[in-house]
């Protein structure tokens, strides 16, 4: 039977109040399941299900072999995931390739284009042009004081620089000049 409910990384409380509202619709018992890493773990900032629905599972998410291992058990039994946390993305993206295909999740193409701005872009692009704000990539710190120049040259100020490959605004900055 089908009752897990995955959940990556953190779990709020109104997630473990809407699974309860879920069991009781389905009219069997859910249990929960939060997959956490490992330099997760003592996390001040975390949030945790203190009500005891949610079992812990300490991953290393920079293992695929300890996802895989740690996931086997569960597999069967996962009947949807939870990613509430846009700063757990990274782990749903390592965690996807595990899930069995009976489990509705987004790919990993499609988490991966909403996360990274370059290929944002580009799905934008294939879609509809217009709606791609002017932007240049730079891809080296290492760029010659000329090319830099050059570049600056054809931008137009006030602007947004925002790195690629980041989340939640980070380093996100507003250039006046």
């Amino acid at each position: 039977m089908k009752n897990i409910i995955l959940s990556i990384r953190e779990v709020e409380p109104g997630l473990v109040t809407a699974c309860h509202k879920l069991s009781e619709k389905l009219g069997y018992k859910l249990e929960g399941l939060v997959i956490i890493p490992v330099d997760f773990i003592n996390n001040p900032k975390a949030v945790n299900d203190t009500s005891g629905f949610f079992k812990s599972l300490i991953i290393d998410f920079d293992n695929p072999s300890d996802i895989k291992q740690k996931l086997e058990p569960y597999l069967d039994r996962i009947l949807t995931v939870n990613c509430r946390f846009e700063t757990a993305i990274q782990q749903y993206i390592k965690t996807i390739p595990f899930l069995p295909e009976s489990v509705s999740a987004p790919t990993v193409e499609s988490l991966q284009s909403c996360t990274e701005k370059s290929l944002m872009r580009d799905k934008l692009r294939d879609f509809d042009k217009s709606l791609i704000p002017k932007y240049t990539i730079i891809e080296s710190f290492n760029i010659s004081k000329q090319n830099l120049s050059e570049i600056v040259s054809e931008m137009v100020f006030p602007m947004v620089v925002k790195p690629s490959g980041l989340y939640s605004s980070l380093l996100v900055t507003k250039c006046i000049d």
